[in-house]
């Protein structure tokens, strides 16, 4: 287990700092709000384009290729309707364009590039570091594009865009590579069919965009350009946070069924969303000031709402995928569309309202809210048990020394003293549960 998560936390969490850090870096090389705005609107497309091609196609067959022996025909036939679904994509995006002269809608025409990835089969083949990696060449291209721009103060757009699409096809080749699929395989007309079949859970793929970078693009029409900006520079340490929690889900994904090997994996999601929210709570203006710059101190109430949304979204990261593997679809579905629809009522009334500097991360916190209560009433009889209440006592405890040192000692002082209690912590908790590591 050690070595799995070694290998998959080297590549996936690279990936996510290297992502994170390079909107840090050209936030700290003053870039203007427009240019953030603008990457805001290329990796809200971006997202949106992967929900609409999966759209309860690709939950599925994730599922289907990792307990099926004919994988090979289900990924096929997957492949097919999603690159499908991408020719129609960048036909609406060049219609739309036409339509408004809103260039937003010329990143539609790299649809059909990105349905050519197949690192979700490689997920479901439990070839979990190859996709890691693939995942740290997708973002790590665009990254360093972006770092050697802000570091030359030469803010391009377009540059950006071509490394993306640089990224994205060398990992389409990869990932068929490593799967020993071919890289372009025939549309089919009967595309539609095939998603309008999985279109409840395709609903799922939507919220699950909208309660992160998607959410963008929604608020696109109520929110300027200075609120959007604001919130990506936070929802891009927000996705960090839940970036390293998927390292841990990941490499498991077929030992999510067993209940005490998902409550670990849990736990280990717990702690990371445990630590984000007392640094976002205790030391949320030296945050700032160390990864971005000070311009952004006025944005501090914010980074305060992300870590409160990161600690709720923590309490069960397995909760959603073990609905999937066990089935649990009608839960599953319903749980999504609820939280989508509370995130829009919540997005649209707030933006009418005094409040609208909260109005996007307060969806994101309301959705998750909704989520989580309806995951936590579907799976009631393994998640209210007294192991795990006994684990969030630890955790109450830990909180409390935080708080008191928090309030006794300067910043500077209670970090470090609170960076060695964490420590301690860890320590205590590998001891703990090292038979459930190698057990694994």
């Amino acid at each position: 287990m050690a070595k799995k998560i070694l290998l998959i936390g080297v590549f996936t969490g690279l990936a996510q700092i290297i992502s994170f850090y390079g909107i840090s870096f050209v936030v700290k090389m003053n870039a203007d709000k427009l240019f953030l705005f603008n990457l805001a609107e290329i990796e809200s497309a971006i997202v949106i384009i992967l929900s609409v091609m999966s759209f309860g196609l690709q939950q599925v067959a994730t599922r289907d290729i990792a307990i099926n022996n004919n994988w090979p025909q289900i990924l096929s036939s997957t492949q097919e309707n999603r690159f499908s679904m991408g020719l129609f994509l960048a036909l609406f995006g060049l219609l739309f364009y036409f339509l408004t002269l809103d260039t937003y809608y010329f990143i539609f025409l790299l649809s059909p590039l990105i349905a050519l990835n197949i690192d979700y089969a490689l997920y479901g083949r439990g070839l979990s570091v190859q996709a890691s990696f693939l995942s740290l060449i997708k973002v790590g291209i665009p990254s360093i594009i972006l770092i050697i721009l802000g570091y030359y103060g030469f803010f391009s757009i377009n540059i950006y865009l071509v490394s993306i699409i640089l990224a994205w096809l060398i990992i389409s080749i990869l990932s068929n590579i490593y799967l020993n699929h071919k890289v372009f395989v025939k549309p089919t007309v009967n595309f539609f069919k095939t998603y309008l079949k999985n279109s409840k859970i395709g609903f799922t793929d939507i919220a699950l965009t909208a309660l992160k970078l998607g959410i963008l693009t929604l608020a696109k029409p109520f929110y300027d350009e200075t609120a959007i900006a604001n919130a990506f520079v936070v929802l891009k340490l927000y996705i960090l946070i839940k970036g390293l929690q998927r390292v841990i889900f990941q490499a498991f994904y077929r030992e999510l069924t067993n209940v005490k090997k998902a409550f670990l994996i849990d736990k280990i999601g717990l702690i990371i969303g445990f630590l984000f929210f007392v640094i976002t709570l205790f030391y949320p203006q030296e945050l700032i000031l160390f990864l971005f710059s000070k311009d952004y101190l006025n944005t501090s109430n914010l980074f305060v709402l992300i870590g409160i949304t990161a600690l709720l979204s923590s309490i069960s990261i397995t909760a959603s995928p073990r609905m999937l593997l066990l089935k649990k679809d009608k839960n599953y579905i319903q749980a999504y569309l609820f939280a989508f629809i509370g995130l829009l009522i919540f997005l649209f009334i707030v933006s009418k309202s005094p409040y609208l500097y909260y109005g996007i991360i307060g969806a994101i916190l309301f959705g998750e809210l909704i989520l989580n209560t309806m995951f936590f009433i579907a799976l009631k009889k393994e998640l209210f048990t007294q192991e795990r209440f006994y684990f969030l006592l630890e955790l109450v405890f830990l909180f409390t020394l935080m708080i008191f040192m928090s309030f006794f000692f300067q910043p500077i002082v209670s970090m470090i003293i609170n960076g060695i209690i964490t420590v301690f912590y860890g320590l205590y908790f590998l001891i703990k549960h090292r038979s459930q590591f190698f057990t694994i």
